[in-house]
């Protein structure tokens, strides 16, 4: 299992060896496993930036965020559904979700056959996930390097190689550009851009295209300032072929940053979503800035970097430390901001367990190899129920996942809190 971010739940999870943290005692209390944690969260590795970005890309990129409230939504409707047709929670036949779910594969969803045949071949594979994934790999990169490395096509190969990362979006962007060092300055703005829009993969397809009709020189290259590629992307989203008005429930629209305020808002997401936004309005001091964070981190200045770093992190994270001798545990941790959710941890562990829950018997957003839980001999673990669920203990037979089970079937059935869980 790797380290991700749950773009529905907003929910960071991570892999962690012994090896990164140093030595570890059988006896060790949690809070002293919670500051082995905290020291390495800290320091800041790359791949905790990389997750990091991620859950940046849930507050600040109304796609993201709008998927996310449309799953959870959906999901509510669910449960309504089990409940008016009396279907247990959990069973071995699957359900169709109830929710208004035409963007429910869109992670997967490759770019719609609305171009020419030659440029169907280019970008035909091109996913959501790959403008992400790929988005997440070069901001990574970016604020690990100085600026002229920055904009350097064989120091990101070098460091690509050496580092787990997704490339193959920027691939297709610099081919199509015939420039690495340009492609480097556009990729960001551009995946930024497409994500306010209601089809990222055709967005972004269309923005390299019309990207191409105004090439610069190797002069102007090295010459304007970082805003510059920024500006563009932005000028550009203009010339897109919307057929729908703004944040439009079907069709091809732009989407603005007013998903964020929408009510009901992300329960987790939703507060963080809303602060951040507004630090970008013109009476905001440093709008500017807060507005860059994504498209340019890497010229970001320090102190702002540090501070969304510090106050937009992940309310909570879910850690699977890999001890010596194949021993694991699951801890989850809340960050500084987690009282911002209003979400106690009763309510987190419930919220994730009906989320794992509903998305195994949907199968809308589940990947079977996710999983928390490492005993294979448990009931549970084969059918991966319990896939979010972030109570793992050294002895299965001393899990609580079923009393929360028999808590939530009872809930569906009568609409009430039942307080079986032990």
């Amino acid at each position: 299992m790797r380290s991700y971010v749950d773009l529905c739940l907003f929910v960071r999870f991570i892999e962690l060896s012994e090896e990164r943290l140093g030595t570890y005692r059988s006896d060790m209390p949690e809070t002293e496993i919670l500051a082995l944690w905290q020291k390495h969260e800290s320091t800041m590795p790359s791949y905790v930036f990389h997750e990091l970005y991620h859950f940046w890309q849930g507050l600040r990129l109304p796609f993201v965020h709008r998927y996310a409230n449309r799953t959870l939504r959906g999901f509510q409707a669910t449960v309504t559904w089990l409940k008016e047709e009396g279907v247990d929670l959990i069973a071995p036949e699957p359900i169709q979700d109830q929710s208004d779910t035409h963007l429910a594969m869109m992670w997967t969803e490759s770019v719609p056959p609305l171009m020419s045949e030659s440029l169907q071949a280019i970008y035909g594979s091109l996913t959501p996930l790959d403008l992400l994934e790929g988005a997440a790999s070069l901001a990574e990169f970016q604020v690990l390097h100085d600026e002229a490395a920055r904009v350097d096509r064989r120091v990101f190969d070098r460091w690509s190689k050496r580092n787990p990362s997704y490339t193959n979006a920027l691939a297709i962007l610099e081919r199509r550009l015939r420039d690495g060092g340009f492609a480097l300055r556009m990729f960001l703005p551009l995946v930024c851009q497409a994500f306010s829009t209601s089809d990222p993969a055709r967005s972004f397809a269309e923005l390299v295209e019309l990207t191409r009709q105004i090439m610069p020189t190797q002069e102007e290259l090295s010459s304007a300032q970082p805003r510059t590629w920024t500006d563009l992307a932005r000028h550009l989203m203009h010339e897109l072929p919307f057929d729908s008005e703004p944040d439009a429930d079907r069709g091809y629209c732009r989407l603005l940053p007013s998903q964020m305020f929408r009510r009901p808002g992300h329960p987790i997401a939703g507060s963080l979503a809303r602060e951040w936004e507004q630090r970008c309005w013109p009476d905001s001091a440093e709008s500017p800035d807060y507005g860059l964070v994504m498209e340019m981190p890497g010229w970001i200045a320090d102190h702002v970097l540090q501070y969304c770093r510090d106050r937009f992190g992940p309310p909570f994270t879910i850690v699977r430390f890999h001890w010596v001798q194949g021993r694991k545990s699951v801890h989850i941790y809340g960050g500084e901001n987690s009282g911002s959710t209003g979400i106690d941890e009763d309510l987190i562990v419930e919220l994730l367990t009906t989320y794992g829950l509903l998305r195994r018997r949907t199968g809308l957003h589940y990947d079977p190899q996710t999983r928390l839980c490492h005993h294979s001999s448990c009931p549970y673990y084969e059918a991966n129920w319990c896939n979010t669920f972030p109570f793992v203990p050294n002895d299965y037979s001393e899990c609580t996942f079923s009393s929360y089970v028999l808590a939530l079937t009872k809930l569906v059935r009568n609409g009430k809190d039942t307080n079986e869980r032990s």
